[in-house]
């Protein structure tokens, strides 16, 4: 995704982020509306039609193989897109019914926030350059009151790579207790918000991307 902030200044406008907020919160619950629906629609068809299902084990297999040809992999993927095509065909249409922001901060205790974080790309429109910019991250911060903020935490591959870079320390551990060194994620990823969650003891969390990873309780 890429934001505009930049562009019209519309980080402080009341109305875009409450439409940023909202936009976001619809999209992710769609996503996993239909990613839990085709899941178990896949699981479903593969369970009925073995012969496919070892079929698509087989294809997966082999698109890993680096001693396959290029034309090889090809035509693997290409009957890989068939089947996987037959699956998502016979799935049925989606009654999404769409989350507002009053419907959140009904569903809010008090003294608790919630925090909906982004990875975007932002677009500088200037006279000479109209471009992308790097990846970076934000976070959209709704609290009880209804007042909502953006934060911007910074650039995405310092964040992923700090936080990457923890979980591979506790992968090649041989020490089972090992939990990595989050002291740099932390820093990252809390210090940005920490004055506007301060005293709210309950913080939802809607992450995004690699922050997927971050095992909150560590932090």
């Amino acid at each position: 995704l890429f934001s505009l902030d930049s562009i019209y200044d519309l980080a402080n406008n009341k109305d875009y982020k409450k439409l940023l907020l909202s936009a976001r919160i619809n999209r992710n619950g769609l996503m996993e509306d239909i990613e839990r629906r085709q899941k178990i629609l896949e699981n479903s068809y593969l369970r009925n039609n073995p012969s496919k299902k070892k079929e698509l084990e087989e294809i997966y297999n082999k698109l890993f193989n680096p001693n396959f040809k290029e034309s090889e992999l090809k035509s693997l993927s290409k009957r890989k897109k068939i089947i996987e095509k037959k699956i998502i065909g016979k799935l049925s249409e989606v009654d999404y019914r769409k989350v507002n922001i009053n419907k959140i901060l009904d569903s809010l205790p008090s003294n608790s926030v919630f925090i909906e974080f982004q990875k975007y790309r932002p677009y500088f429109w200037g006279k000479k350059i109209k471009n992308f910019g790097d990846y970076r991250y934000k976070a959209i911060i709704l609290s009880k009151k209804g007042d909502i903020e953006i934060i911007d935490l910074g650039e995405a591959s310092k964040i992923d790579r700090e936080i990457l870079k923890s979980l591979n320390e506790i992968q090649l551990s041989s020490n089972l207790k090992k939990l990595g060194n989050w002291d740099k994620v932390t820093s990252l990823f809390f210090e940005p918000i920490k004055k506007n969650i301060k005293g709210n003891p309950i913080i939802y969390f809607s992450l995004d991307s690699t922050l997927n990873f971050i095992p909150i309780n560590l932090l």
